[in-house]
């Protein structure tokens, strides 16, 4: 709250001591803000620059820091439009795995999820099927143990007696073969029986036998009973065709779901730049959204068609998005660095203000008088704003206080 008294009172004394006025002579005894000769380094826009001129007394007040517009060489770069895409790599659709009633959805569109989690249940016959035929193995392997007992005793027996010479060996080596022959048959059996709760387990997700405990759903099925329909991957879902209360067909889908934390950019390139252009090559992405942040990419694909109608051709482009900032159909800018570069002058954000949707900078042209400038504007680097015009390298600009210089120049404009 103090911070704010003080600004107001830094605006009110800016006020008290400067004010506008178009003859040079009472410009000397206010502040003004007058037409004057263009400074080098003006943009053509708007004409002649308008000078805001501070009193000393209004100059110490205001506070302005100023800084030698920088000059730095960035690289020559491919600039070219296009939108934001799902990562198709990472894009899962979740399917029923049996025909069956959907009894309840969980998820819907636009919902984080998390791998493992359920989604939907389903009551399917395909679950009482799966128990019957896992019980009957379970009874198959349980009767062939039984008579591998009865037969591993019967082979005791007929060795007993082949000691003793009542029996021949011929029947001994017949009951130990029934014992082998019923060891394979339970082998086959156990492995039936692992194949049957394999089934039931992990395709469809519930036990080999119906609990006992109470566990029923709003509409009356036991959970242990119906199909979890879970989530292979952590992600977002991007659509849910189905609805509960539907009868669906196996296969058929019931979610989709994105991996937002990667997504493509695809960018369309103008023909003639294709020859610059190589899979592998970093990009900065740029977005209405967010005109302020850059998004670092990668060349992943170029494509092999060109477009009939805009003779241009798509570059997919890989751009991680961990925050989850960019959102898919976006618009979005691509910035592809090439050989050679060039030299260009940079300002601070604060530097840059809008008046009356034009962008303007503030530069000194002698003490206590500041040109307004037209400032055409470029792409973001390391916090810094690319200026393509109205401001020359070596010139000071104000980078804080312009909104005060901006405030002055639109009350002289409303007295005017």
């Amino acid at each position: 709250m103090m911070q704010g008294n003080l600004a107001l009172l830094a605006l009110a004394a800016l006020l008290t001591f400067v004010s506008c006025s178009r003859a040079p002579d009472a410009a000397a005894r206010e502040g003004s803000a007058t037409p004057a000769a263009p400074a080098e380094g003006a943009g053509e826009a708007g004409g002649a620059d308008r000078v805001v001129r501070l009193t000393p007394e209004a100059l110490a007040m205001a506070r302005l820091v100023l800084l030698e517009a920088p000059s730095r060489s960035i690289p020559h770069a491919i600039r070219a439009s296009g939108r934001i895409a799902i990562n198709e790599n990472r894009l899962w659709r979740v399917g029923a795995v049996s025909d069956g009633l959907l009894v309840e959805m969980y998820a819907n569109v636009d919902d984080p999820v998390r791998q493992g989690q359920i989604l939907a249940r389903q009551h399917s016959r395909a679950v009482s099927d799966a128990r019957a035929a896992y019980a009957e193995a379970a009874n198959n392997l349980a009767t062939f143990e039984t008579r591998r007992s009865f037969l591993q005793a019967q082979a005791a027996r007929a060795r007993r007696l082949y000691d003793l010479k009542a029996a021949s060996e011929q029947e001994v080596q017949q009951a130990e073969s029934d014992v082998r022959d019923v060891e394979g048959q339970i082998a086959n059996a156990k492995a039936e029986l692992q194949r049957r709760r394999i089934h039931i387990e992990e395709f469809l997700h519930v036990q080999p036998e119906s609990s006992k405990v109470s566990g029923d759903l709003a509409s009356g099925y036991k959970s242990t009973d119906l199909i979890p329909v879970t989530s292979p991957v952590s992600g977002m879902v991007m659509e849910r065709p189905a609805a509960p209360g539907t009868i669906v067909p196996i296969a058929q889908t019931l979610y989709v779901i994105s991996d937002l934390s990667n997504l493509w950019m695809i960018a369309e390139v103008q023909q003639q730049q294709l020859a610059a252009l190589r899979e592998g090559m970093e990009v900065a992405v740029h977005t209405q959204a967010f005109p302020e942040e850059t998004f670092p990419g990668r060349i992943a694909r170029i494509g092999a068609e060109l477009n009939p109608a805009t003779r241009t051709i798509s570059v997919r482009i890989e751009v991680p998005n961990p925050r989850l900032r960019l959102r898919p159909e976006m618009y979005a800018d691509a910035e592809i660095a090439t050989s050679g570069s060039e030299t260009g002058v940079f300002l601070p954000t604060d530097a840059i203000q809008d008046l009356n949707g034009q962008a303007v900078a503030f530069v000194r042209i002698a003490e206590g008088a500041f040109a307004v400038r037209p400032v055409e504007t470029g792409a973001m680097r390391d916090g810094m704003r690319l200026i393509l015009s109205g401001v020359s390298a070596g010139e000071q600009v104000v980078v804080r206080g312009s909104f005060l210089l901006k405030s002055k120049l639109l009350e002289a404009s409303l007295a005017e």
